[in-house]
């Protein structure tokens, strides 16, 4: 372990902006899925992985009520194994969305934490911008967001395995109905998401499968494996009645855990009908992480030295 001084600079508030986004700047599926997990791709270990690791060199972590702008699906930047491998920078991030980031799991493998949490989780976003130290690896990264985590909203979780409800996204026997994009997406085409009457319109452009399980997830309230082997992206049209479903798209009876067993046939029925895909359930065993302290609010300025805290 390297010896370091860590220097956090923080602020905290709350409060944001409610209401429907563009699907790039959704709160739950379409702003933060895509640009995430391909964080998490670039940047942070394997599941089982849980070492001790020094912390950044120095990170601050900034509010913001700020949401990426439309069609911006990239909300990190830099960090090892990019052309600036020692400034890892994250913008317009949940402290839920921190975990995932961390964890290297999906938001429905995160457990302790109410759904969303829209009494402040989905309200209060931060810009994180962290030195990592030189000669670190990206399977260094997510344990020192970790150890972030842990000294500025005193984070106390641990990993355990727990038989959860799943789906699996496959093509139905029928085929696809949903259009191939373009080889490149114009300039600011990418489509939105508005309610009316109960009903979600969604317009996705030059999406990708693996986005659309990520929007299926965050509707079901349950993890969603993509089994289509569908590849490239789509222009998707799809409306789906809110009622029953879990997230912030599925609002038509209040924010719930998970998908009711009507909500959740009813889009499982217009997936098939208007995409030309299916959903099928199971019980799995799954490695999740389960939140036993997160606070709500960051934490005062503090120094570290070495992973201890002074205050």
């Amino acid at each position: 372990m390297h010896n370091e001084i860590v220097l956090l600079e923080v602020q905290a508030t709350t409060g944001g902006p409610a209401g429907n986004y563009p699907v790039a700047g959704r709160v739950s599926a379409g702003e933060m899925r895509s640009a995430f997990f391909l964080a998490a791709a670039l940047f942070f270990p394997a599941f089982g992985q849980d070492v001790a690791h020094a912390g950044f060199q120095t990170a601050s972590v900034q509010p913001t009520h700020l949401l990426p702008a439309p069609c911006d699906f990239q909300t990190e930047t830099g960090g090892p194994g990019t052309a600036r491998p020692t400034t890892l920078t994250i913008r317009s991030a949940r402290p839920g969305d921190l975990l995932t980031y961390a964890y290297d799991v999906t938001p429905e493998r995160i457990v302790g934490l109410t759904r969303d949490s829209f009494a402040w989780n989905g309200t209060i976003r931060y810009n994180v911008v962290a030195k990592v130290p030189p000669g670190s690896t990206k399977s260094d990264v997510g344990p020192m967001l970790q150890q972030l985590l842990r000294e500025r909203l005193h984070l106390a979780a641990q990993r355990e395995t727990r038989s959860l409800e799943a789906y699996e996204l496959t093509v139905s026997d029928g085929g696809v109905k949903m259009r191939r994009a373009s080889a490149i997406r114009k300039p600011g085409d990418c489509g939105g998401m508005g309610g009316v009457n109960g009903v979600m319109q969604m317009k996705a452009r030059h999406y990708a499968i693996p986005d659309l399980a990520g929007l299926l997830a965050d509707l079901l309230g349950h993890p969603v494996f993509d089994k289509t082997a569908l590849t490239g992206r789509y222009d998707i049209d799809f409306h789906y009645s809110m009622d029953g479903l879990a997230g912030p798209d599925g609002m038509g009876s209040g924010v719930v855990p998970s998908a009711t067993a009507a909500g959740a046939s009813q889009l499982i029925a217009d997936l098939q009908q208007q995409l030309g895909l299916n959903l099928s359930r199971e019980t799995i065993p799954l490695e999740v992480v389960v939140v036993k302290h997160l606070d709500q609010t960051l934490a005062k300025p503090l120094l570290s030295v070495s992973g201890s805290s002074i205050r």
